[in-house]
């Protein structure tokens, strides 16, 4: 073996890693558990003793859905009083399964949203490739950037 890899195996081994994984990232078929993603109002989205800031913080403005990975939308009220999303009712304790089997962007009324309106883009199955890696690495993002913040206990 050539000395300059052996002097630097570890650098080797770590880039061989990461190659790997960006390989796996634009050709593995994209599977998830479930074709559901959720929206979840959560407790007190509308009170007026919550700042509203913190309150819509929580949930964003636009759901980005994929058609045969996750294409549907699962509406969930946690709240105690009801809350309406484009044309449904959301009684508390409520779900609803929203599917969607069209390209395009879908606009609905929620007031527990900032800005009142939630944008639903639904998007094609990312071919192999570029693109799937690109959609992976937006997808990871965009869990990182939506992750619930939770206080410490003690």
């Amino acid at each position: 073996m050539h000395p300059v890899f052996r002097r630097y195996a570890p650098l080797w081994a770590l880039a061989a890693c990461v190659l790997l994984a960006l390989l796996w990232g634009a050709l593995a078929p994209l599977r998830y558990p479930s074709h559901e993603r959720l929206f979840e109002i959560p407790s007190h989205a509308l009170d007026p003793a919550v700042q509203p800031g913190a309150r819509r913080a929580a949930l964003p403005r636009v759901m980005q859905l994929t058609l045969g990975v996750q294409d549907v939308l699962l509406l969930r009220n946690r709240d105690r009083v009801a809350h309406v999303f484009g044309p449904l009712h959301l009684r508390p304790g409520q779900e609803f399964r929203l599917p969607f089997g069209q390209l395009g962007d879908y606009v609905y009324a929620c007031p527990a949203v900032a800005g009142g309106e939630l944008l639903v883009r639904v998007v094609r199955l990312p071919d192999p490739g570029w693109e799937r890696l690109r959609w992976r690495i937006a997808a990871l993002g965009q869990s990182l950037r939506h992750l619930p913040l939770v206080a410490p206990r003690g």
